[in-house]
């Protein structure tokens, strides 16, 4: 799992996740190499897609909600762990499939501070991101 921070006005952040054979199977695309396991490499490319995409919807998300800022992509590895979002906010999750192994993209965005406010005021909406054709 790579999680990326968004800041600007509307702020939340952006997360892939996908399964360790899927993971593996990009980062031999990527890479022209053989990953039978998660390495440093893998866990590269998991990072390095993330920001790909999540860059994307950033980039998308701007044109109706204003400037944004990306953060480096934090990546997660392993099994035993469990990913919170405080609060319970809105999401939009995207589950795909590819070669029978599963990866999904979630954004979840709440709007900050507006200037001149010293306390923040948060609310959510949903925003639909067209998808785009080859």
């Amino acid at each position: 799992m790579a999680i990326l921070g968004l800041t600007g006005e509307w702020s939340g952040s952006g997360q892939f996740s996908c399964a360790p054979e899927l993971a593996c199977r990009i980062a031999g695309q990527m890479l022209l190499s053989d990953y039978p396991a998660v390495n440093e490499e893998v866990l590269d490319v998991v990072s390095e897609v993330a920001n790909m995409i999540i860059g994307n919807i950033k980039n998308t998300l701007e044109l109706r909600l204003g400037p944004m800022g990306l953060s480096t992509p934090t990546v997660v590895s392993g099994s035993d762990f469990d990913a919170r979002i405080a609060g319970n906010p809105e999401r939009v999750a995207v589950p795909f499939q590819c070669g029978g192994d599963s990866m999904t993209v979630q954004v979840v965005l709440a709007r900050t501070a507006t200037s001149g406010r010293a306390k923040a005021r948060r609310s959510t909406t949903q925003v639909t991101v067209p998808a785009r054709t080859a």
